[in-house]
């Protein structure tokens, strides 16, 4: 049987830019495909990391440098050692001590933009720090 990793990398083959439109999820009773569109944030727990979308969440083996690295730069961008998040549902940022901010996302998820990120995301919005 095929790992779910050798999977994913089969359903992204032709896809132009090597990352699978969707993850294969794991639930209790069955394995499910997970639309990269649909995720919210992700957020690392040790070895492995929670995806979050919607009201669902899905723990998956896999670490947090793992799924930058198969997320989408234009549409995802980390912004912790431990989260990264869907830059479509950010809804605004709230500054925070030592030139931090807070991101507030759409769907209820607010998490920390430290500051040794926060470059990358004022550098998409084409804005100085």
């Amino acid at each position: 049987m095929a790992s779910i990793g050798a999977l994913e990398a089969r359903i992204g083959n032709g896809k132009g830019n090597g990352r699978p439109p969707c993850f294969l999820v794991k639930n209790k009773d069955y394995l499910g495909f997970l639309r990269v569109q649909t995720i919210d944030w992700v957020r690392a727990e040790g070895n492995y990391t929670c995806i979050h979308a919607g009201k669902a969440e899905y723990l998956v083996r896999r670490g947090i440098g793992e799924m930058e690295a198969q997320l989408d730069h234009g549409r995802f961008l980390r912004i912790s050692r431990s989260v990264i998040v869907n830059l479509d549902r950010i809804e605004r940022l709230v500054p925070w001590f030592s030139g931090g901010y807070l991101v507030r996302l759409s769907s209820g998820g607010e998490f920390k933009l430290t500051r040794r990120y926060a470059h990358k995301l004022f550098g998409l919005m084409g804005q100085p720090l």
